[in-house]
């Protein structure tokens, strides 16, 4: 196996006093005047909605991808808790939106573009697994090619935005493991599982937690967090390149929104899969 971490079985708005028309309701708990500055630190540009593009790739055979919508979110864990690539935590800003798959690239769709299908588990709605970044990198080529379309890897930066669809919990659906959402060491019966038979996030994403380990653009360093750009930052470090997410065989830890992974990208892995981004 490829090396990946503990595998073993990683708008603001400034608080101001309360202005007359919320004293005027004469709200006696605080909480309740603080009640709209939850996630101050996420927002989101008004009227994005999440649509939902349907790509044909096949005549029988389509991609559908979410909106993303611009915005800026806090990267990474704070200070008490996750491991230290996690650190800081930091603003991350996107001037422009983007469409993200809905779901994990699925065998079908694989074997559709390349021809042939190396998965160690077999099925054509399950996620293909067992592809390096350079296999992704090919299947991106070929896909390209075919559809007269821009389809990429989404950044580490993109791929946890998007994860996190609005939350800061460990989970993008709260702070404790929930099977409910994730395929993951003690609920996945020894292998991957059909794609978005899990809850999705609140942007409409299944399968951001657990399930594989997905493939992003970036190049991984430890000490990446120290100096990333606040705005759309992508690594373009060689070496290791990023995996997010977890999988069907992790730790609940290895499935948080926040947490890392890394792998070489020759490597291939029965961990292993991606989800793509349609570039309009």
């Amino acid at each position: 196996m490829s090396d990946r971490k503990k595998l073993t079985v990683s708008g603001k708005r400034s608080l101001t006093d309360p202005d007359s028309s919320l004293v005027s309701r004469g709200l006696s708990d605080i909480s309740k005047i603080l009640e709209g500055l939850r996630n101050s630190d996420f927002s989101i540009e008004p009227g994005s909605g999440n649509k939902v593009r349907i790509i044909r790739i096949a005549p029988d055979l389509t991609m559908e991808f979410v909106f993303i919508p611009p915005g800026q979110f806090l990267m990474g864990s704070p200070e008490s808790e996750g491991d230290p690539d996690e650190h800081p935590q930091h603003l991350v800003k996107f001037k422009h939106g983007f469409y993200l798959g809905k779901y994990a690239v699925t065998q079908d769709q694989w074997f559709s573009i390349m021809g042939k299908n190396n998965s160690a588990f077999k099925g054509a709605r399950l996620p293909v697994d067992t592809v390096s970044w350079k296999d992704c990198q090919a299947f991106l080529k070929k896909l390209n090619q075919k559809t007269d379309d821009c389809f990429r890897l989404p950044t580490e930066a993109e791929w946890e935005y998007a994860c996190r669809s609005g939350s800061r919990t460990r989970y993008y659906w709260g702070d404790a493991i929930d099977s409910d959402f994730c395929w993951f060491g003690l609920n996945s019966e020894g292998k991957t599982r059909e794609v978005g038979k899990k809850k999705p996030n609140l942007w409409g994403l299944y399968d951001m937690s657990g399930n594989v380990w997905e493939w992003c653009q970036d190049g991984y360093s430890s000490m990446y967090y120290m100096s990333s750009p606040a705005e759309n930052p992508e690594n373009q470090a060689v070496g290791s390149r990023v995996l997010r997410g977890g999988s069907w065989v992790d730790e609940p830890s290895l499935c948080r929104s926040a947490a890392r992974g890394r792998g070489d990208p020759v490597g291939r892995d029965c961990l292993y899969g991606f989800r793509l981004v349609y570039q309009e």
